[in-house]
């Protein structure tokens, strides 16, 4: 990944613009509870590539780039998505999520997703934990299992690299996505043979832009212009509020919402208690160039994308649901704050990223 690199919309690095500083408001998004992470201790070691069953091609990985897309159909009826970066995996839809923080236990839940690192000191968890079923999707460790002379295997047209664990638990690591997985339990071959691409993935593939639907129309505010579809409602607000949870995973409605963040809302937040329930993804697009907003907060921007004139920049805090984009515009000293739901294909997402122009 070019860290400190911006990327044109056919993936040719550029010099970097005014990279700018991203964070995470948590304004219209939903949100799952902040909570634990453990690494289960043994019960969610890595899995062996026998366990994934049919699911994973016996035969070495080709080496053609595959083509960047979210296979839907690794979704069972009943279960739901649950992207981590360019990743996503999906499992039961009575399952709870959480960000890795922590160790407070499973609540209870049929299963536990858990998003991140755990924090150091977290390798030890309670009792009750041993025999939950869990999926943890975390970043890469480097140089991981590519450097080891292992051959990869293919899940879904994604090279694997499969390590062994406890039995009847396991994962893999997935270089090309950026991500480890790990899972325990009775369907853990069934969710590991669910991995796919994200939409985040396919938002910002190299390649051309996709033609924008007769079906929509461009939309100007703040100083940037995009399509989106005309059927999408459009709500303003003159205030931002950060929600009452750190882990956004969806916008609220499939709409567009133009925030001018003149003012910060402060909610009366209850105490969080626990991982909360998994939502599924939406469209949908949120522009706020005001002082208050998703960017109000400390936090670093990834790789820039150069596109219509324009330096959109990822913040690097917010992997799943939810693209956030700091938008550099000509003349601006402010960046621009975007939001852009991830769901379903993705086409959605990036066709509203490619649309994006400075407004006039």
């Amino acid at each position: 990944m070019l860290s400190a690199s911006t990327i044109d919309v056919n993936g040719t690095a550029v010099p970097d613009v005014n990279r700018g500083m991203g964070s995470r408001g948590m304004g219209s998004r939903n949100m799952g509870s902040a909570g634990r992470a453990c690494r289960l201790g043994m019960a969610s070691a890595l899995v062996a590539v026998g366990v994934l069953g049919g699911a994973v091609s016996a035969t070495a990985a080709p080496r053609t780039t595959p083509a960047i897309s979210v296979d839907t159909s690794a979704t069972p009826p009943g279960w739901l998505p649950v992207a981590y970066g360019d990743a996503q995996l999906s499992v039961p839809a009575d399952w709870r999520l959480e960000r890795s923080e922590g160790c407070p236990g499973a609540g209870g839940a049929a299963g536990l997703v858990s998003l991140g690192t755990p924090p150091p000191g977290t390798f030890s968890c309670p009792a009750e934990l041993a025999d939950a079923s869990s999926l943890l999707i975390e970043p890469l460790v480097s140089p991981g299992l590519s450097s080891s002379g292992q051959k990869p295997v293919v899940v879904n047209g994604i090279e694997v690299y499969a390590q062994f664990g406890a039995p009847g638990s396991g994962g893999y690591q997935v270089p090309s996505l950026g991500v480890q997985v790990e899972a325990s339990g009775p369907l853990s071959a069934r969710i590991l043979a669910t991995l796919t691409r994200s939409p985040r993935a396919v938002a910002f593939a190299p390649g051309r832009a996709p033609a924008v639907p007769a079906t929509w129309h461009r939309l100007s505010f703040g100083g940037v212009s995009l399509s989106v579809p005309a059927a999408w409602p459009v709500e303003t607000a003159t205030s931002w509020s950060d929600g009452c949870s750190p882990l956004r995973l969806s916008l609220d409605t499939t709409s567009v919402e133009l925030n001018w963040g003149r003012r910060m809302l402060a909610l009366p937040c209850p105490m969080l208690v626990g991982p909360g329930p998994i939502t599924a993804p939406v469209d949908g697009v949120v522009v706020d160039p005001g002082r208050y907003g998703p960017l109000d907060s400390s936090g670093g921007t990834g790789p820039c994308t150069r596109v219509g004139g324009l330096t959109a920049c990822p913040t690097t805090t917010d992997l799943y649901g939810v693209l956030v984009l700091s938008v550099t515009v000509p003349g601006s000293a402010r960046p621009v704050a975007v939001e852009i739901g991830l769901a379903g294909t993705g086409v959605t997402a990036r066709t509203i990223l490619r649309s994006l122009r400075p407004a006039g």
